[in-house]
């Protein structure tokens, strides 16, 4: 928080990985702040009258980036970027409600109180096609103890694919490669490499890469990747992977 009379940070909270956004909605006469975590699916409520205490967690979809009220403020609308969606949250119940699909990766957005005057009216609009869906893929460790875990995005751009990616708890400041694997047991061998990468200081990565990563190897003589996994390159062993053996190449 900072302080715009005296120009001065005067409270900072800890919220967690990939916090992107904040609002404030008037609840019950009670001034609230809530923001996205993205990186736990999660957004935070805090109580401004005391001293921004946290007073709730709502549980929504991947990667929530991007937070707007209604009007009345009795409802709040969550961007989810790894869903293409937007989720209302009812903010008397703080329960997260079915997402809506929208479109690739919202990252922001703007809510229109009464903006027309026929709401069923549906001039201009279409469904939503799905063949740019995104794929969501959550990544565990192997060891039960540890509490690393990964988050990847993948669509398709084009004649290539985008895979976007989050991984926390791992090693700090360590080398890492994420790829695809034949392998339907250990150990598992790395057939197609999407992205090595250094986490930070917090054992933190964020970043995308792009590959054929849905559309490799078309030929069907040719054996299925079964996993997605990522390895920790100081000792070349694997770290997390895919809970699923993926069908799709």
């Amino acid at each position: 928080m900072i302080n715009t009379a005296i120009k001065s940070v005067t409270k900072v909270l800890t919220t967690g990985a990939i916090t992107n956004h904040v609002t404030f909605s008037n609840v019950n006469h009670k001034l609230l702040m809530l923001v996205t975590v993205g990186g736990q699916n999660k957004v935070r409520v805090f109580n401004v009258a005391k001293d921004f205490a946290q007073i709730d967690t709502i549980n929504v979809g991947a990667l929530p980036h991007g937070l707007w009220p209604s009007a009345d403020g009795k409802l709040m609308y969550v961007g989810l970027e790894y869903g293409d969606q937007v989720q209302a949250i009812d903010m008397l119940t703080m329960k997260a409600l079915p997402p809506v699909q929208i479109g690739q990766s919202p990252q922001a957005l703007v809510y229109a109180d009464n903006a027309v005057k026929n709401p069923e009216n549906r001039a201009g609009l279409s469904p939503l096609s799905d063949t740019a869906a995104t794929q969501v893929l959550l990544l565990k460790s192997i060891n039960p103890e540890d509490k690393a875990v990964g988050r990847l995005a993948v669509r398709g751009i084009g004649l290539a694919d985008l895979v976007e990616q989050i991984f926390t708890s791992l090693k700090p400041n360590a080398s890492y490669t994420l790829a695809l694997s034949k392998s339907d047991e250990a150990p598992f061998k790395a057939d197609y490499e999407i992205n090595k990468f250094y986490t930070d200081g917090s054992g933190k990565y964020l970043g995308q890469s792009t590959g054929l990563v849905k559309t490799l190897d078309s030929d069907p003589n040719n054996q299925a990747y079964r996993h997605v996994i990522l390895i920790d390159n100081s000792t070349n062993q694997v770290s997390l992977m895919d809970s699923l053996a993926p069908k799709t190449k």
